[in-house]
């Protein structure tokens, strides 16, 4: 299978991933999908992160098998039961502590990525705005993201420059 991310950065950034042709993953212990490599599906949505500097495009080819897509039953179980063994190892949940809550996320996603030694990539969609009033249905657009674990699925990449692109 492959996969089309883009991944927006500074100039400096994206020079820097091209000449070294290695990505330095993110090990922030607030990274919702774990510690990796993150990418949106959507170029649009790379543009608009943090108004990058530039756009990295870039193929990554995995099997089938080596992908876990959060969005589905199967991924969401998965999910759940990691979110389990997090709190079974003594985290406590507190949803109004947004710092900690998202920490609780990376470790749950941690523990997916160390008890899987076949996944490389997970992917993951979330409201592109923060809720402002609570509904029946949300109704607002979504956005996905994925993280990679390794380097060496990224078969190729290339630079989009913001300064090149028309808005």
């Amino acid at each position: 299978m492959f996969l089309t991310g883009y991944h927006g950065t500074s100039n400096k950034s994206a020079d820097n991933i091209l000449k070294e042709n290695f990505f330095k993953p993110s090990e922030s212990d607030k990274e919702w999908l774990g510690k990796g490599i993150y990418f949106y599906f959507n170029f649009a949505d790379a543009y608009e992160w943090i108004n990058s500097e530039s756009i990295l495009h870039s193929v990554i080819k995995i099997d089938d098998d080596e992908y876990l897509d959060l969005d589905t039953k199967e991924g969401l179980n998965i999910c759940r039961k990691a979110i389990d063994m997090v709190i079974k190892y003594g985290v406590v949940i507190n949803p109004k502590d947004k710092k900690m809550a998202q920490k609780n996320q990376c470790a749950a996603m941690n523990c997916i990525w160390k008890l899987s030694d076949t996944i490389k990539v997970m992917s993951r969609s979330f409201p592109r705005e923060p809720k402002v009033i609570e509904m029946i249905m949300d109704e607002r657009p979504l956005r996905k993201e994925f993280c990679v674990k390794d380097n060496s699925c990224i078969k190729f990449t290339q630079i989009i420059r913001r300064s090149d692109i028309r808005d």
